[in-house]
């Protein structure tokens, strides 16, 4: 299962929340079974559909219908049960009349709709539901309206941004997602979702998959799904999927492999960032009032939930800090890192992230790490402070291969002796028998001149000069000679 790293705020009127990170759940919150009036789908096909694709719940919302839980979890497909460990089945409802379509979320029985979206909304929270509002630019719902609706209510919202139903979609005007901004934009905080609002099963007129929920819960429980939306720790998707989201007061990032671009957008929909790839983030000024991002890729777009800059504590970040007890030296070389001078103004760092270069990371305040390569390293260190703010900062670490440098000025210094003691030895000695030999052979006399010597050997031969030439060049030793020069020597003896 995949994980995240989300720092979110809960819903309005909530504080300020850093969560663990959970285990992520794909989900549907929009859908319609044979006990529609406008479906013919036997609920197990179309649950059985849901888990055999990879989905962990599904929200049943029935027009104006309402199935029983104990229903729901025993509904059978293939001969299995289908709701398990691996997968739940929520009870809904869709409150319909007329032109509002509003889903009842997690509700213990059938609600009649209102004759107006906030009194719906009211229902559904007294019986401790979530409220939707559905494909508002289907009904021509206007932002404004649903802003003056919601005006005087206080409790989590959801709104489609995006519903693949074809008729949705093909619906001209203003898209949910310019709606949604709208709202925003008016200080009204709804948490917005995708959905497949799905009456067929694939191959029919409105299949699904087209749209969902990835929720970052405690656990596949449906108080903790329910909980996890109510907070906004969610992001919807056509398709597109974030690996990791977070912000803090003063930037939020977005990691979305496989997205093409990341943007940034602010009220009204004013575009903040346009980031091209698969990695983004945004410094925050302070004046967009909220930040939200949507991620575009291939395999569709991706939404993620605003956060207000109002609901955001006002923080100064840390600064991170390195010492080191070595920063350059021989392999392995082991050093110690040291981060306990990072500090923040205003709280305290409670995490010391190192990353030092070589493929490997630690944590911890002060840290020993051995580098065992030759190499220039960065060593990075991340802090956060008790608001979830980090501060970075580098150190450089070099590291040269002593084992090679070390054997190379041995071999050479003692070549150089070697061949110094040996070449002395050899001289004095070949001198001394030459002088022996040419002194008695002179001493006989030569009998062509007579013995003009008389006696007296000839002068030796001059004593070696350690020198040796071949037919291009002449190359004199030193005391301590080079290995090339030494090899030459060698093999020209």
């Amino acid at each position: 299962m995949r994980r995240f790293l989300l720092v979110t705020i809960a819903a309005a009127g909530c504080g300020w929340a850093v969560p663990a990170q959970a285990e992520w759940f794909k989900g549907n919150t929009h859908c319609h079974s044979e006990v529609s009036s406008d479906s013919s789908t036997p609920q197990e096909e179309l649950f059985g559909w849901y888990k055999s694709n990879g989905y962990h719940f599904v929200v049943m919302t029935d027009h104006n219908r309402y199935t029983e839980a104990a229903v729901l979890d025993g509904l059978r497909y293939r001969g299995e049960v289908l709701v398990d460990d691996s997968f739940l089945i929520v009870p809904g409802e869709e409150l319909t009349n007329g032109s509002q379509h509003i889903n009842g979320i997690d509700i213990p029985r059938r609600l009649e709709p209102h004759a107006s979206i906030s009194g719906s909304f009211e229902r559904i929270w007294e019986v401790g539901g979530l409220p939707q509002l559905n494909h508002p630019e289907y009904n021509y719902i206007e932002a404004r309206e649903i802003t003056e609706e919601i005006a005087e209510l206080n409790g989590s919202m959801f709104l489609e941004v995006y519903n693949s139903h074809p008729i949705v979609v093909r619906r001209s005007g203003p898209s949910s997602e310019d709606i949604w901004d709208g709202v925003l934009s008016a200080g009204r905080r709804m948490w917005g979702v995708a959905v497949d609002d799905a009456h067929t099963l694939p191959g029919g007129e409105t299949p699904p998959g087209g749209g969902y929920i990835w929720v970052d819960a405690e656990s596949l429980t449906i108080p903790a799904i329910i909980d996890a939306m109510d907070r906004g720790r969610f992001y919807a998707s056509s398709g597109a999927e974030i690996a990791d989201f977070q912000y803090t007061s003063s930037y939020y990032e977005v990691d979305a492999p496989g997205a093409t671009r990341i943007v940034f957008l602010g009220a009204n929909g004013r575009v903040l960032a346009t980031i091209e790839g698969a990695y983004g983030s945004y410094d925050i000024a302070g004046d967009e009032m909220y930040v939200r991002a949507r991620v575009e890729s291939p395999a569709g777009v991706a939404w993620t939930q605003p956060v207000y800059l109002s609901d955001l504590p006002d923080n100064l970040p840390p600064t991170a800090t390195i010492e080191v007890d070595k920063a350059t030296g021989e392999a392995p070389l082991f050093v110690t890192l040291d981060g306990r001078g990072s500090s923040d103004p205003d709280g305290e760092v409670v995490t010391w992230r190192w990353n030092f270069g070589d493929g490997t990371e630690g944590r911890g305040e002060i840290i020993a790490h051995a580098f065992t390569e030759p190499g220039d390293y960065s060593v990075e260190l991340t802090v956060f402070d008790d608001t979830g703010e980090p501060s970075r900062a580098t150190q450089r670490i070099r590291v040269v291969d002593g084992g090679a440098n070390n054997g190379a000025n041995n071999g050479a210094n003692n070549g150089a002796n070697n061949g110094a003691n040996n070449g002395a030895n050899n001289g004095a000695n070949n001198g001394a028998n030459n002088g022996a030999n040419n002194g008695a052979n002179n001493g006989v006399g030569d009998g062509n001149n007579g013995g003009t010597n008389n006696g007296v050997p000839n002068p030796p031969p001059p004593p070696a000069t350690n020198r040796t030439a071949s037919s291009d060049e002449s190359c004199a030793v030193s005391p301590h000679p080079t290995a090339a020069a030494l090899w030459r020597l060698l093999t020209r003896r």
